[in-house]
């Protein structure tokens, strides 16, 4: 199982269908939280994906337009570096 630590709190990290999300975060007191990201999401939406669902985990108090906006921001300078998914 994967899983990383967001300012000290430990996420699951799952790819996954869950309902019509592309990705959803468990809020930062939920017992067994989880980032899920979906398994069918291109390179480019899993970097803004994995951007957006990690900033809900750091910064749970951001609203979602906030967020969306940020995630897209940065996914698509990392994107435009020539960040990649390692094969």
């Amino acid at each position: 199982m994967k899983t990383h630590c967001f300012l000290g709190r430990t996420y699951r990290i799952l790819r996954r269908k869950s309902g019509t999300d592309l990705g959803q975060c468990h809020a930062p007191n939920t017992k067994h939280k989880a980032i899920t990201l979906r398994p069918d999401l291109t390179e480019q939406e899993l970097l803004t994906y994995a951007i957006h669902e990690g900033l809900h985990a750091c910064c749970w108090y951001m609203d979602e337009e906030h967020v969306d906006n940020v995630s897209s921001d940065i996914g698509r300078f990392l994107w435009r570096l020539g960040f990649r998914k390692p094969e």
